[in-house]
């Protein structure tokens, strides 16, 4: 039986086939490969993003990290360490601020009389020798040039000390152990407040402000009680009254008259006599 002989080209024809079909198959290899290592980055970006906590930064069309400048400064507040000052003193000045972008802030201080001493946020102010009103600046600057400024106003004036009028007690003296009511009676020419302080040589005291109660001690003997009256700027006077302790009521003065010796350089009136 004679041989069927092959058709022409077919051996050909069936490499390329086998040839197209390794290609497809490398084909959609490579792009199996290249979907795995791409889902297989994004997986470990992820990993990566959740350990450190931090997002990744959002990128300019520069392609750096945007880092916008923060606002202006806030000033929190501009105090003084005393609302009066006398002239030719010196007075702290505090300016308390922050920035938001937690740069590192200047202060630039003015005044409109006085003089500047210090830097910084915390300052002294020398006040002038003329009494009045005066104000007191301050800038505050941060790394990027944003500004904010805040100012006040400082008195300044004489302080006149409290001038105290009376200290008097319910009783000139005490039996051992006693008790008395003791007051003092003061005024400031400038309407200041005025506070009192009070001590004894001995014994004990009750109360505060213009009024307190002394508590005798059981030893025999007279006794002073002194109190100072302050304002707030320093200005103070101070007086004391003595008390006696004694078993029994001591004899009183009812009366005193005075003769005199020499009349040659006094002259005698109804009821009282002039010295010359």
């Amino acid at each position: 039986m004679p041989e069927t002989p092959e058709r022409p080209g077919y051996e050909q024809r069936a490499g390329d086939s086998r040839g197209r079909r390794r290609a497809y198959v490398t084909v959609i290899l490579l792009v199996l490969m290249a979907g795995a290592v791409a889902i297989l980055a994004s997986a470990e970006g992820d990993r990566l993003s959740d350990q450190s906590g931090v997002d990744a930064p959002e990128q300019d069309e520069t392609g750096v990290a945007s880092n916008p400048e923060s606002g202006p400064p806030v000033i929190l507040s501009l105090t003084a360490a005393t609302d009066r000052i006398p002239p030719w003193d010196v007075c702290e000045i505090v300016c308390e601020a922050f920035d938001q972008g937690g740069d590192e802030l200047t202060y630039t201080w003015s005044a409109s009389a006085g003089d500047i001493y210090g830097e910084g946020p915390r300052i002294e102010w020398g006040s002038p020798m003329s009494e009045g009103l005066y104000r007191i600046s301050v800038v505050v600057e941060n790394a990027h040039g944003n500004r904010a400024e805040r100012s006040m106003s400082v008195r300044v004036k004489a302080n006149t000390a409290p001038q105290i009028t009376s200290i008097a007690s319910d009783a000139d003296w005490l039996f051992p152990g006693g008790s008395t009511l003791v007051w003092c009676e003061a005024v400031d020419v400038d309407g200041d407040e005025i506070t009192y302080d009070w001590s004894a040589s001995r014994g004990e005291l009750f109360g505060q402000g213009a009024s307190v109660i002394w508590l005798a001690p059981e030893e025999i003997g007279s006794y002073w009680i002194t109190v100072t009256a302050r304002d707030a700027y320093g200005g103070e006077e101070q007086r004391a009254l003595p008390i006696s302790v004694t078993p029994v009521e001591p004899p009183g003065i009812v009366a005193m008259v005075v003769e005199p010796i020499d009349t040659r350089l006094i002259k005698a009136h109804s009821d009282s006599w002039t010295i010359f």
